[in-house]
C-alpha cells in the first residue's frame, strides 16, 4: 500500500499522548485518526519502520496501541514534528470511536 492509500478516511481526533519505544517515551498529541492508524505531533520524531507504543485515553480509559512509523516529517526547531503511525492491531475501542465520529460527520 502506498503512502497516500488508506483503508479508511482520516477523521479529526485530538488527544494528548505518550509515545515512543519502551525505553524512551515522549509527549505529544494526535491530530487525526483512521481505523488503521493515527497522525501524531510531537517534539521527538522517529524514522519510518520504527516500532512504537502510543498511550492515550478514550473516554477516560487508558489505551495502549502498538504501531509502526510509516512516515515522519521534521519541522523547524521548537515546533512539533509530524508522524503517521499504523496500528499493528486496531482494538475494538478504536473501531467504535472511529465509527461513532465518522457517522456523526455525515
Amino acid at each position: 500500500m502506498g503512502r497516500n492509500q488508506r483503508d479508511s478516511k482520516r477523521i479529526p481526533f485530538r488527544s494528548r499522548v505518550k509515545y515512543g519505544t519502551e525505553e524512551h517515551l515522549s509527549f505529544g498529541y494526535t491530530n487525526d485518526l483512521s481505523l488503521n492508524g493515527v497522525g501524531l505531533y510531537g517534539k521527538r520524531v522517529m524514522p519510518p519502520k520504527t516500532k512504537v507504543k502510543v498511550h492515550l485515553e478514550i473516554n477516560s480509559i487508558p489505551v495502549t496501541l502498538n504501531g509502526v512509523v510509516v512516515h515522519a516529517k521534521s519541522s523547524i526547531p521548537g515546533q512539533p514534528s509530524r508522524m503517521g503511525i499504523r496500528f499493528l492491531k486496531s482494538p475494538a475501542m478504536i473501531k467504535a470511536l472511529y465509527n461513532s465520529r465518522a457517522n456523526s460527520r455525515k
